[in-house]
Order: structure tokens, then sequence, then C-alpha cells
């Protein structure tokens, strides 16, 4: 017992016991800050990625907006209005040639 205690005067008086529990207490406290900054680096890629998907899937609807919106001022055209009546009605201004294909 009493090699240990010489030892560890030995130690304190050189300095080396505070400087190896001051080495031991910053691995202890790294660690945990290490595993913590590589899940927040994991979560970031993942709220990226989520970031690009949620863009494009914004990008589509704005385009498809757009669409309705040119479809919604075709239908208020007199135009619609007659390709509406040759189609589901099958009408045709008087004097109009009809070609239809043989079955």
């Amino acid at each position: 017992m009493s090699s240990r205690r010489a030892a560890f005067k030995k130690l304190k008086k050189g300095g080396r016991l505070e400087i190896l529990v001051v080495l031991i207490l910053l691995v202890l406290v790294m660690i945990p800050l290490t595993l913590n900054l590589m899940k927040l680096k994991r979560e970031k890629q993942e709220l990226q990625q989520e970031t690009e998907l949620l863009d494009e899937k914004l990008a589509y609807e704005q385009q498809r907006s757009e669409e309705l919106k040119d479809f919604e001022t075709y239908t208020k055209t007199k135009k619609f209005a007659e390709d509406m009546a040759k189609d589901k009605l099958g009408y045709v201004y008087e004097g109009e040639i009809i070609f239809q294909k043989d079955e």
C-alpha cells in the first residue's frame, strides 16, 4: 500500500495526475459531443433531401396550377364552346364538311 501512496504522491507532485484527470475528463466530454455532432449531420442531410423533394413537388404543383389557370381561361372562350359542341354533341356549322374514317 505504501508503494501506491508513493506513486500517487510522485504523480501528484509532478502535476501529471492533474494532466491525466483533465485528459480523461476531456475524452469523457468529447465522446458524447462527437456522437451528437454525427447525429446532427445525419439529420441535416435527411432534412436537405426532404427539402429538395418538397421543392420539386412545389415546382410541379406550381406548373400544374398554371396549366389549370390556362385551362380555366380556355373554358371561357368561344373556341372551347365550339370544340365541346363538336366533340360531345356532334354539332357542325352549316355547310361544314366532316370527314370520317371507314372502319
